[in-house]
């Protein structure tokens, strides 16, 4: 195991890489979590209105309702493991 460790950090010029899927996860974790925080937010006590708006126009669905805030956690996983993930693959490959 050490062998391979060592073979890849010298593939990269000694930089350690990035796992691509865990990077995807955390980006969806991150993505559920701030669009549901807004959310749930902007039901509650009215803050975020205009941030929500702007959202709703790019996540279809995306509004201060229950069902808003869910299809929002949805789009906000996909947005968040696409970017995770390229993210992760830029930073190997540079």
């Amino acid at each position: 195991m050490a062998k391979n460790k060592q073979a890849a950090s010298r593939a990269t010029g000694g930089r350690a890489k990035l796992d691509e899927g865990r990077m995807a996860m955390a980006g969806a974790a991150l993505g559920i979590v701030w669009t549901g925080l807004l959310g749930l937010t902007t039901m509650s006590m009215g803050w975020g209105t205009g941030m929500m708006n702007m959202m709703g126009s790019l996540y279809l669905g995306y509004g201060p309702t229950l069902g808003g805030v869910l299809i929002g956690m949805l789009w906000g996983a996909l947005d968040g493991a696409i970017g995770g993930y390229v993210l992760a693959w830029i930073y190997n490959r540079a």
